[in-house]
């Protein structure tokens, strides 16, 4: 059963942007992934489920190669905006946490449809040996290089994962910035 939010989006919103003017070359689609695994994380209802299965996931990115697609990361995205360049068939692809099944199930399958994305790191969740939390594994800092060495991309996604909105400001700015930090000097390179 599709989720309505979702369908909503894809029936309702594209029809508005155009409707206001916005040409639809300018709007470019993120796509934005969590787990790539059969992995329910406990959650009964598909609409709290955070996993795209393997085997779905792998479809889904060989019907946008085959219907013309590319990748873009934020950075690529934002100065392609700023040249103006026609970005219609160009998507964003993102994963949040930093589950090891991107390097198990999803790294093969975007690199043989020439994609690229930009995983974002829960930061103390990523050691030198892959850590289990909550009955899930996370990359370790060795495949996170060698992803790196691929054309993927890492960004902050705060050091412990709290819900932002349950915490004040210094707590907000240690979370977002000491992970960001942590990561570029791990990466000796600036994140996303």
């Amino acid at each position: 059963m599709p989720r309505l939010d979702r369908v909503a989006t894809v029936y309702f919103g594209y029809p508005l942007v155009r409707v206001f003017g916005r040409r639809p070359s300018s709007c470019t689609p993120v796509l934005m992934y969590h787990s790539i695994s059969d992995n329910l994380f406990g959650k009964s209802h598909p609409y709290y489920q955070i996993n795209t299965q393997p085997e779905i996931f792998a479809l889904q990115m060989k019907w946008l190669r085959n219907n013309g697609y590319r990748s873009l990361d934020i950075p690529e995205l934002l100065i392609s905006l700023q040249r103006g360049d026609d970005l219609s068939k160009t998507i964003v692809i993102t994963f949040d946490d930093g589950y090891r099944d991107f390097y198990t199930e999803a790294a093969e399958v975007m690199k043989q449809c020439g994609f690229t994305a930009t995983i974002y790191l829960v930061s103390s969740r990523i050691k030198d040996e892959s850590l289990r939390f909550e009955g899930v594994d996370y990359l370790t800092w060795s495949e996170v290089r060698e992803l790196q060495r691929q054309g993927i991309r890492f960004g902050s996604h705060t050091v412990t994962h709290p819900d932002l909105r349950s915490l004040g400001p210094e707590q907000i700015e240690y979370e977002l910035g000491y992970s960001k930090e942590f990561i570029e000097d791990k990466l000796d390179r600036r994140a996303s």
